[in-house]
């Protein structure tokens, strides 16, 4: 497993809090490049300060013991809140039904909204 920074959005004086979020992946699933893109533009939208970390899912061992259920996996505040309570660990790609591998923005707004306390 490697975790690296990949990049801080931080609005300045907008913003009173961080908000540490880790966009799990494997390689060879594209989709977790969209949701850098759809993180970064929902942390826009609500003015979010926010450290983003991309960690490498390596191999079956790490997502094991990282209860990885799949690439991209986004935790904020080190939880999931897209993820399915009792999902085995999976090293695949994570397809949620009816989207693209990850969640939207209007969810992921939704998801930092509430972590801010913001209406």
């Amino acid at each position: 497993m490697r975790l690296l920074e990949l990049v801080s959005y931080d609005r300045g004086h907008d913003v009173a809090v961080s908000t540490q979020v880790t966009i799990q992946y494997v390689d060879g699933c594209p989709s977790w490049v969209g949701a850098v893109e759809r993180v970064q533009e929902a942390a826009r939208q609500v003015r979010a300060s926010i450290d983003v970390k991309l960690e490498k899912v390596e191999n079956v061992v790490d997502a094991e013991r990282l209860q990885f259920i799949g690439s991209p996996t986004i935790l904020v505040e080190g939880t999931d809140p897209f993820g399915r309570p009792g999902a085995p660990p999976a090293f695949a790609c994570r397809t949620p039904e009816g989207s693209s591998g990850c969640p939207t923005v209007a969810q992921l707004v939704g998801v930092l909204a509430g972590r801010l306390g913001a209406p």
